[in-house]
């Protein structure tokens, strides 16, 4: 007879096809404490930041789903892309937006510590943009 097993089965992708798992090839998925599993929070955080390729986007979705599962659960992706994908693109400022931005965020608490978290990991550009859609969202 055939047998089964309990995971995620390989799949195979077409050309320039990117494949995302919330886990690797034979294992299962890990139930969040909240509304979303930890794969779908981690998605979520980090779909939208302006300039974050797909193939990035991932790394960091895998790293902090790895983090809120304590490694019991370690997304995976398949891919046959041929160039780099973004969710939302890099959005340019020019240098008078860019200083009038980071005064706005460094005035703002909320958004001054956004700003910090981003910069470890972006550029300053990026991470103002980030700071002031925190900013955008605060004053709501």
């Amino acid at each position: 007879g055939a047998s089964t097993a309990d995971g995620l089965a390989q799949v195979e992708v077409g050309e320039n096809i990117f494949v995302a798992f919330a886990t690797q090839p034979g294992n299962t998925t890990v139930d969040g404490a909240g509304d979303n599993s930890p794969f779908t929070t981690a998605l979520l955080q980090n779909i939208e930041i302006p300039g974050l390729s797909i193939s990035d986007m991932m790394i960091r979705v895998r790293n902090e789903t790895e983090a809120l599962t304590l490694g019991r659960q370690v997304p995976w992706d398949q891919s046959n892309l041929r160039e780099q994908f973004y969710f939302t693109e890099q959005q340019v400022l020019d240098p008078t937006q860019l200083s009038a931005s980071l005064s706005r965020i460094l005035s703002d608490p909320v958004a001054k510590e956004k700003l910090q978290v981003e910069l470890a990991s972006n550029d300053l550009q990026t991470a103002v943009i980030i700071g002031g859609q925190t900013l955008r969202s605060v004053e709501i």
